[in-house]
């Protein structure tokens, strides 16, 4: 038997599933055609409108308040404490019981004072005049109490406080740094990450 025979005879085994075939090769390039045209569509409806903007991360009180922070804490204390602004409470306080955690997740500090190992052993609030709107009576209960039962140091700065501002740092601030006992929670991983916890 020659090679045109062995090849005459092999499409005409495969000669009646032809038809099945091309079905499944238009099968396949249908949905992958598909998942394309959905990822797309997906992609171009992440947002119903795209007009960001990007806004000042602090007002000029707050300004004003870190500055004289990092000043006063952290360049004076030559790096053992270094000062962050805006804060979510939910990078910095862990706890098991989700609903505990979830309450206090979306929650931010306006100024976390962290130390050498980037601990954080406090959270500043600055109580400006736009402060005192809505519920902040139960917010500012809500953050304190987990700070403080993590415990780390609360201290809120009014706007009566910055006219001498360098001196409520030294007299209130500085001071209440030393007694911080934050409670550490050793999590064995790759990372070897130090989290604090607090519970209720």
């Amino acid at each position: 038997m020659n090679s045109e025979l062995i090849i005459s005879s092999i499409f005409a085994g495969f000669k009646p599933v032809f038809p099945y075939l091309i079905l499944v090769f238009a099968f396949v390039i249908s949905i992958t055609l598909l998942k394309i045209y959905l990822s797309n569509k997906f992609k171009s409806r992440l947002f119903n409108n795209t007009n960001f903007e990007a806004v000042r991360l602090l007002n000029k009180q707050e300004v004003k308040v870190y500055e004289a922070l990092v000043e006063n804490i952290q360049i004076q204390s030559n790096g053992q404490y270094r000062v962050f602004a805006q804060v979510s409470l939910g990078e910095i306080l862990k706890n098991k019981d989700h609903s505990s955690f979830n309450r206090i997740n979306q929650k931010r500090i306006d100024f976390c004072i962290v130390n050498s190992d980037y601990m954080p052993i406090a959270a500043i609030e600055y109580h400006g005049g736009g402060h005192f709107r809505g519920n902040y009576k139960e917010r500012d209960e809500i953050k304190q109490k987990a700070v403080e039962y993590a415990g780390l140091v609360y201290h809120a700065i009014y706007e009566k406080d910055l006219n001498n501002i360098q001196k409520h740092i030294h007299t209130e601030i500085l001071p209440l740094l030393l007694q911080a006992q934050p409670k550490i929670q050793r999590v064995y991983s790759k990372s070897q990450r130090i989290e604090p916890t607090f519970e209720i």
